[in-house]
């Protein structure tokens, strides 16, 4: 169940980076958080989270985390960033679900791997900052303490984020991008093998390609010890190489989470942010 939780929580909530300014090298609290999304991209099925949210930010200089986003820096310039990013997806029961019943459970993911960032307008450093980024995510579902590679996923996209530039300290980030997963990725997830095949659902064999498309917004903030966040997320596979699987319901689905969190420990050595 904490695997679960973990990799629930890495793939839904969103933080930014902040202005440079001395803080913490660490911080840590604790709150919560509630998800509501499609089982998965494509389902006809909803699914609904209350979640504890472990809120634990790292400023070092090669590895950070803030928030729930994880990335290693491995390259940095005025333009340029390389890095390792995190992400991933939640559970799915397949008993609740009418297309998927009497098919195995989609196991959490995790999601690692490169991305490369390119800022064309703005910088970090200032109130906005636009950027492309590349990242390509290994994919690894985890049941319990038992992991198997389930394939490659890339969401190149364009992205805006807003810093220190909203009135009350509030912080946008904004996304768009096509998706798209290698056969073995998304034959896990919309794939029939023959044993599982009904006469409602065929057998069925997903190619790699083009997984569709996701924009995605964000909203967070820092009120003194408190932290607060939510997102809204659309995903569309309308035109994907796996629309006309049986286990599509439907072609868009909306995802929305939003998350509190108290900050209860904080590190006395200060670093530049």
């Amino acid at each position: 169940m904490c695997v679960r939780t973990l990799i629930a929580l890495v793939a839904t909530c969103a933080t930014f980076e902040a202005v440079a300014e001395a803080k913490p090298l660490w911080e840590l609290g604790l709150g919560a958080a509630v998800l509501t999304g499609p089982d998965y991209r494509g389902a006809e099925g909803r699914t609904t989270f209350l979640l504890p949210l472990p809120y634990v930010i790292y400023r070092g200089k090669f590895l950070r985390a803030e928030g729930s986003a994880v990335r290693g820096l491995l390259h940095k310039g005025d333009r340029l960033e390389v890095n390792v990013s995190v992400g991933g997806a939640t559970p799915v029961n397949s008993d609740s679900i009418d297309a998927r019943e009497g098919m195995p459970d989609l196991d959490p993911a995790l999601e690692i791997g490169p991305s490369v960032n390119y800022t064309f307008s703005g910088s970090e450093k200032g109130p906005w900052e636009w950027q492309v980024r590349f990242p390509l995510r290994a994919v690894i579902s985890a049941d319990s303490l038992s992991p198997e590679y389930r394939g490659l996923v890339w969401n190149p996209n364009l992205s805006f984020d807003a810093r220190e530039w909203l009135r009350g300290g509030w912080r946008l980030g904004m996304s768009i991008g096509p998706m798209f997963g290698d056969g073995r990725n998304n034959q896990y997830y919309y794939g029939v093998p023959a044993k599982y095949a009904t006469p409602q659902r065929p057998e069925y064999r997903a190619d790699g390609g083009y997984a569709g498309t996701r924009t995605s917004m964000s909203l967070t903030n820092r009120i003194g010890n408190v932290w607060v966040g939510s997102y809204l997320r659309y995903d569309n596979v309308a035109g994907a190489t796996f629309d006309d699987s049986p286990l599509v319901g439907r072609d868009g689905g909306i995802s929305f989470g939003i998350a509190f969190a108290v900050i209860f420990k904080t590190s006395s050595r200060l670093v530049e942010d």
